[in-house]
């Protein structure tokens, strides 16, 4: 496997469990409780969400590696993005969060309504905020973290020191 495919495959799996984790915390401060009916939800994109609630573990598994399909595109997005972008470079906390608030449009203003869920959700900017903070702050940052350290040249760690 090659450093980029690497870089692609464990960026995307560090972004994938930290917004799955901003995921679980927020459904918490919104509802009072964890479920994993969320990893149902999201399954709901391919399946409905009827079919998807009624779909025990096995939706929810979908669901899951839907989530983390889903991140890991977003990275290699970003990825590939970086070096033709040169604002991409400047600062990776600012610029991830940045792309938070594009992550979450995207998901909110086309993927989901082109899904099976089919949603339309009316415009909330503090749920607006919220979520792009998290997303931005999960898979944004992450993936501008580890795109600076990929394009960035490597040491020459092989050669010989001069100690005179």
């Amino acid at each position: 496997m090659n450093r980029f495919v690497k870089f692609i495959l464990v960026t995307g799996l560090i972004a994938g469990t930290l917004d799955i984790i901003g995921a679980f915390i927020l459904q918490y401060f919104r509802s009072g409780k964890i479920s994993i009916t969320l990893l149902n939800y999201i399954a709901g994109g391919w399946l409905g969400v009827e079919k998807a609630m009624k779909g025990g573990t096995g939706a929810a598994l979908l669901g899951l590696l839907s989530h983390y399909f889903i991140a890991t595109c977003f990275v290699t997005f970003f990825f590939l993005l970086y070096p033709r972008i040169k604002i991409l470079r400047f600062n990776a906390i600012v610029i991830g969060l940045l792309y938070g608030l594009f992550i979450d449009t995207v998901m909110s203003r086309i993927v989901l309504p082109l899904s099976a869920l089919n949603t339309h959700p009316d415009f909330n900017l503090t749920r607006f905020l919220t979520n792009s903070l998290v997303v931005g702050i999960a898979v944004g940052v992450p993936a501008a973290i580890a795109s600076r350290k990929y394009y960035t040249p490597r040491a020459l760690s092989s050669a010989p020191i001069n100690r005179k």
